[in-house]
């Protein structure tokens, strides 16, 4: 395909190329550009193939590596005209222009037709997912509060269980008291036997009543 250059206003000769080599090393030409030599196969429309240098924007090497790589084919565009013809470069596929003439022909207003379908469709979906949020933060609370009052009830099974197994030995002990004191009234007597304890043996007998009748309760 033959096309005129908009920038220049000369003939480019378009055509599909695979790229055989990229040079590794950065060129710069008179506008100051970056550049890379390549070698590119393309194909004459007699048929005949031959390998040919071409250039490359470095620009284009750094945005597009996945396009502009060994093995890929590329859209190569050959100077007819003026004193670089012969030249080749590699550049991006060019892209179809709109036609003009049935934009200007045309007296129909804009039409936000599919474009607020579109936005439609996205505010619908950014409700879901606040919804979804919302409904995975409320699960999360529910499932906290669950998980709190689950572990407190474990917790208090534990210490019954802990309290339940332990062995008491203050109340074996305020037994063994007691039973010590019933023998020494039997055989003394009342009188004589909180005489031998003393004030000290009234407050324990009081301690160990005390404890025994809370281990009942």
């Amino acid at each position: 395909m033959i096309r005129t250059n908009e920038e220049s206003g000369e003939r480019e000769f378009i055509s599909i190329g695979l790229i055989e080599t990229i040079s590794e090393i950065d060129k710069v030409n008179d506008k100051g550009d970056l550049w890379r030599s390549t070698t590119v196969k393309i194909k004459y429309p007699n048929g005949h193939s031959e390998v040919i240098g071409a250039s490359l924007q470095k620009i284009l090497l750094d945005l597009y590596p996945n396009v502009f790589k060994v093995g890929e084919r590329v859209e190569v565009a050959i100077q007819l005209d003026g004193e670089y013809a012969g030249n080749a470069k590699l550049q991006l596929e060019t892209l179809a222009k709109a036609d003009v003439s049935m934009l200007v022909a045309s007296d129909a207003p804009l039409t936000t037709e599919g474009y607020n379908d579109e936005i439609l469709i996205n505010e619908k979906n950014n409700i879901k997912r606040e919804e979804i949020f919302v409904e995975v933060e409320t699960d999360f609370e529910d499932g906290y509060e669950q998980w709190l009052t689950d572990k407190q009830e474990v917790e208090q099974y534990q210490e019954e269980e802990i309290n339940k197994n332990s062995f008491p030995i203050a109340e074996v002990l305020s037994w063994i008291y007691l039973f010590f004191i019933i023998l020494m009234i039997l055989q003394k007597g009342v009188s004589n036997t909180f005489s031998t304890i003393g004030w000290i043996g009234d407050g324990l007998i009081t301690i160990a009543i005390i404890i025994v009748i809370q281990s009942k309760s």
